[in-house]
C-alpha cells in the first residue's frame, strides 16, 4: 500500500475510478456527483498541477484525493473558525467500491492531515454531500466540525462544510 502523487499515465485510471464510484453511489440513492463531475479534464488538471494523490495497493489504484488551497466561492458564506489563514482543502476523495470498508479513506485522510501539519497549514477544510450520511459521520469521528452548508450546481441537496483546526503536531 502506497500513497503517491498521480502521474499523467494515471489519469485515465483515476477518471474510471470516479465513474465507477459515481455509479456505485447512485445505486445506493446518493447523487453526490453529476455525470459532468469530476470530468476527465478536472482529473487531468489535478494531476498536471501535482495536486492529485493516489492510493495504490497491489499495483492497482484503489483511491484518489485532490489536495490544494483552492476553495469554492461558496465557501465565502461559511463562518470558518480559522478565517484569515490559508487552509489545505480536500477535494474529491474517492475509494473504488471493491476496496471500500478496508480503511483506505482513513489512511488517505491521515495522509492529508499529516501533509497539512508538515506544511504549516492552520486548518483542513472539505465539503461532504448531506445525502451521504455515513461520510458525514466519518468526518465528525475524525474531529471535523461542521461550520455550515453550501449548495453546488446540479445537486439536489446541500453539502456540509467541515473544518479541522491544525496546530503544531496535533489536530485540535
Amino acid at each position: 500500500m502506497n500513497i503517491r502523487l498521480a502521474l499523467p499515465a494515471d489519469v485515465d485510471d483515476v477518471y474510471r475510478l470516479y465513474d465507477e464510484a459515481r455509479s456505485h453511489l447512485r445505486s445506493q440513492g446518493i447523487f453526490q456527483w453529476p455525470d459532468s463531475y469530476p470530468s476527465l479534464n478536472v482529473v487531468s488538471r489535478d494531476a498536471n498541477n501535482e495536486e492529485l494523490y493516489v492510493f495504490e495497493t497491489d499495483g492497482l489504484i484503489a483511491g484518489a484525493v485532490c489536495l490544494n488551497e483552492q476553495q469554492d466561492e461558496a465557501y465565502a458564506s461559511i463562518d470558518w473558525k480559522v478565517p484569515d489563514l490559508c487552509p489545505l482543502v480536500i477535494h474529491r476523495l474517492v475509494v473504488a467500491p471493491k476496496f471500500q470498508r478496508k480503511g483506505i479513506a482513513r489512511k488517505m485522510m491521515d495522509f492529508s492531515e499529516d501533509l497539512a501539519e508538515r506544511n504549516g497549514y492552520a486548518s483542513v477544510r472539505l465539503d461532504a454531500y448531506t445525502g451521504h450520511e455515513r461520510v458525514g459521520q466519518f468526518y465528525k469521528s475524525r474531529g471535523y466540525i461542521c461550520r455550515g452548508q453550501v449548495r453546488f450546481p446540479e445537486r439536489e441537496l446541500p453539502f456540509w462544510c467541515f473544518e479541522l483546526e491544525v496546530t503544531g503536531n496535533q489536530a485540535i
